[in-house]
């Protein structure tokens, strides 16, 4: 696989995580894998949250920085580590372990990787939690947590944060109803319509 390929990749990886897409990622070379895994100081940079909190999300996106690269028994181990962290997760909300707007941030995108529909409306509860706190990260993690919740339950997306395709088919954000005013996606700090229509051609381009 050439460099300018690599580029491309992981350009496209960054439009996929920033949107959150909804189906699984699928095996490509291991020319592009991304480089030595950081130190435990590093990922827990974080330190107005809870600290164990702060490392779990770090982990959570250390784990998807190579998502190109990953086979599908990379797959099967990166599952059963989301799912250790969702129950370790549980086990801190029980505690009431989290306080901060930065922590219910870092809960959503913990649940945003979950496996049932029941995960993703959690993630939607805790995003919109860390909004109310003032967190403007968690107000688009809302929208998109409710985004992905609605895909699940086969109705329209909202916001037109999540794309997912058929086999090899084109990318799309359908089905998606568009009816929601601008000064509403604002609040949600999401883009506007022709912004994310903008992002999905230039996925789609990128992919070609």
């Amino acid at each position: 696989m050439t460099q300018r390929t690599c580029k491309k990749l992981l350009r496209l990886g960054r439009i996929l995580l920033s949107a959150w897409i909804v189906v699984p990622l699928f095996c490509l070379s291991s020319s592009c894998k991304s480089g030595s895994q950081p130190t435990n100081s590093a990922l827990a940079e974080d330190t107005d949250g809870n600290p164990e909190l702060a490392l779990l999300y770090a982990e959570d996106q250390h784990d998807r920085e190579s998502w190109a690269t990953l086979g599908p028994e990379d797959w099967k181990e990166l599952t059963k580590r989301d799912r250790q962290r969702r129950l370790r997760v549980i086990e801190m909300m029980t505690a009431g372990a989290l306080e901060h707007a930065i922590d219910y941030y870092h809960a959503a995108t913990i649940f945003q990787h979950g496996e049932t529909p029941d995960d993703i409306l959690k993630a939607h509860v805790l995003a919109t939690i860390g909004a109310f706190k003032g967190n403007d990260d968690a107000r688009r993690k809302s929208a998109q947590s409710l985004d992905r919740f609605l895909h699940w339950i086969d109705r329209p997306q909202l916001f037109g944060t999540n794309h997912q395709r058929e086999g090899e088919g084109p990318w799309t954000d359908e089905p998606y109803d568009r009816s929601l005013p601008q000064s509403i996606r604002t609040e949600y700090r999401v883009l506007s319509v022709e912004e994310e229509a903008q992002m999905l051609e230039e996925l789609n381009r990128m992919d070609r």
